[in-house]
């Protein structure tokens, strides 16, 4: 093999090597659609244990009135 050494880079080249990049391309955005079907599940779900809390609720009332 020769001693051919490479021409030095330009600063700015050399820089972009080492820039971030997105590896997984897509993948930032799936996790935050994942994230969001997420949160809105617990809110159904928050939702339907306040629901029947509320009933409850109307429930003990209307039994402690009977009596």
């Amino acid at each position: 093999m020769g001693d051919k050494m490479r021409p030095k880079m330009e600063r700015r080249q050399r820089a972009k090597q080492f820039m971030p990049f997105d590896a997984l391309k897509g993948f930032k955005e799936a996790l935050a659609k994942k994230e969001q079907e997420f949160l809105r599940e617990i809110l159904k779900e928050e939702t339907s244990i306040n629901e029947i809390s509320d009933k409850r609720d109307y429930i003990e009332k209307r039994e402690k009135g009977s009596t």
